[in-house]
């Protein structure tokens, strides 16, 4: 009998290292992995995983154009975690056009976000347009395997001016789902920006209750979505 080998592909942060004994990187949140990981091990898989964590939209193309996509069954991108969020210095200012940087060292989070709202309306925010530019270079290169591949939401996060980037990102991200027909899993529908879904509230890394709501709600969109190998004994054959 055919051995019912999956083989999964993950780019993201921290949230989705690699974790089979059940430790994050850091070693305060297990991340989404090990649920998912145990669902499909339920199901009967033996699961392989390549995990390149922490990755970013930034450096994701050309790490995915050295690997052979073809051999793996499922491919999950977690992507938008450092690109969409606030300054470790605690300013937007790199968010915002040059002439304005005086005026928003002096405004407060809240005060940032009623900015960073109104600059996005005019299409000013930079770092959403370069995000915009390179998910849609992703989008094209993954099209041939669209059907083996899950592109997660930007996750919440506690902090307002990241979560309200954050917020943008999750638009795009469906936006381009919807266009170039690609499975995109919105985490929002699962996790929310309140303290019991993190474990840190800087780097939002996620609670052990969120991570496994994630990784079990991933589970069941993907088996909802068809997107496993119906006969295992095709994986090798998949001409997509």
């Amino acid at each position: 009998m055919t051995s019912k080998v999956l083989s999964i592909l993950i780019l993201g942060g921290e949230n989705s290292a690699e974790a089979y004994s059940g430790h994050s990187v850091r070693g305060g949140s297990r991340g989404y992995v090990p649920q998912l990981v145990g669902k499909l091990q339920r199901a009967g898989w033996q699961v392989h995983i390549e995990c390149h964590a922490p990755v970013d939209i930034h450096v994701a193309l050309p790490l995915l154009q050295r690997l052979n996509l073809s051999r793996f069954d499922l491919i999950l991108l977690e992507l938008g975690h450092t690109r969409l969020q606030q300054p470790s210095n605690g300013r937007v200012t790199s968010y915002l056009p040059s002439y304005s940087n005086t005026l928003y060292d002096r405004i407060r989070s809240y005060s940032k976000m009623a900015a960073l709202w109104l600059l996005a309306s005019i299409g000013q925010i930079g770092l959403l347009r370069e995000v915009e530019a390179q998910l849609a270079n992703l989008a094209c290169y993954l099209q041939p395997y669209r059907r083996r591949l899950v592109v997660l939401t930007p996750m919440p996060h506690p902090n307002p001016v990241t979560n309200w980037l954050r917020q943008k990102g999750q638009d795009l991200f469906r936006q381009y789902g919807r266009r170039h027909m690609v499975p995109v899993f919105d985490t929002t529908t699962v996790i929310g920006q309140g303290e019991e879904f993190f474990v840190d509230a800087q780097l939002g890394q996620l609670s052990p209750v969120a991570g496994d709501l994630l990784g079990q709600t991933l589970f069941e969109y993907i088996q909802t979505n068809a997107l496993l190998p119906a006969r295992p004994e095709l994986r090798q054959r998949r001409g997509y």
